[in-house]
């Protein structure tokens, strides 16, 4: 992440304070109790449904609706660690007021799919964050969550959500790399030391599947020529050279009217989420970047 330790996609936990009057909402799905929203107040997406309608979001294509909503967070402060506040017992939570780089792709998904669905409440929202968050869409634990950004784009491919595009694209390249971050580096993650050995053997099982899935990518010098294939609301994951890790950022790709293109994120070094103009400048600007993964959302019909 700019400025920042390169995590895997749910990152290590941090906290940045948030600016005063930022609007709140927070949605919490309690395994043992079914759907819990905490606080009540759905401010936030009563905001977003009103934009919605006024501007007719649900006629755009997914990508695009995905793009509003990512743009209706922009100024909304970077937070960190947020699906990670109850490490003894994994928690869908779903965070509005602070957003990191992977929480701002996923929420601006999972609401652009929720606005064209019904029910539209908070815990219908919840539920459509747990379907793309964890393996095979369903929280059965911390070690189900999808950490690493590569195996989150394979995962929701795999189940029709959209497409996990980049060995479509010109010069994608497939090399091996071993995935084992979190597992070598098991002493930043709360969640890991509350589990032990068995939660270090569960995640070790899926970091060796990953390894061996051996999923494309487009190499940064190849990136110009793929950018023309790109679409407004792909979801890019940027790939590393750091030993272990896949990618240690994600953002979205946007192309306006004018052909301008833009990488739309949650800034850490910025403490909030922005929208840059020149994708393929933005890329390259990324701390050892090797290149990117994209997964294009796919539209999926009601509920």
């Amino acid at each position: 992440m700019p400025g920042g330790k390169p995590y895997p996609r749910d990152s290590a936990p941090t906290a940045v304070a948030g600016a005063a009057g930022a609007l709140v909402v927070s949605l919490i799905l309690a395994l043992a109790s079914g759907p819990v929203v905490a606080p009540p107040d759905a401010a936030v997406l009563g905001e977003i449904q009103r934009a919605a309608r006024a501007e007719q979001w649900v006629s755009l294509p997914i990508g695009e609706r995905t793009v509003r909503v990512a743009e209706f967070f922009l100024g909304t402060p970077y937070v960190g660690g947020t699906l990670d506040t109850n490490p003894d017992r994994e928690v869908c939570t779903v965070v509005l007021d602070g957003l990191d780089c992977v929480t701002l792709a996923e929420v601006s998904f999972n609401i652009a799919r929720w606005l064209k669905g019904s029910p539209q409440t908070p815990e219908q929202l919840v539920k459509l964050v747990e379907e793309t968050r964890y393996r095979n869409g369903r929280n059965t634990g911390y070690a189900s969550r999808l950490h690493y950004t590569t195996e989150w784009f394979y995962d929701m491919g795999q189940r029709q959500l959209g497409t996990n595009l980049a060995g479509e694209l010109p010069g994608a390249v497939t090399e091996f790399k071993r995935i084992n971050f979190m597992t070598q580096n098991a002493d930043k993650y709360p969640a890991i030391a509350a589990g032990g050995a068995p939660m270090i053997s569960a995640l070790k099982q899926h970091e060796n599947r990953l390894s061996g899935l051996r999923l494309p990518y487009v190499p940064l010098s190849a990136l110009g020529g793929a950018e023309t294939r790109l679409r407004t609301g792909d979801l890019i994951g940027i790939t590393t050279d750091r030993e272990g890790l896949d990618t240690s950022h994600v953002g979205l790709f946007v192309r306006d009217e004018e052909g301008k293109t833009y990488f739309l994120h949650a800034s850490s070094s910025q403490k909030m989420v922005v929208k840059q103009q020149g994708f393929l400048e933005a890329i390259k600007r990324q701390p050892r970047v090797t290149g990117v993964v994209v997964f294009r959302p796919r539209e999926v019909g009601g509920f």
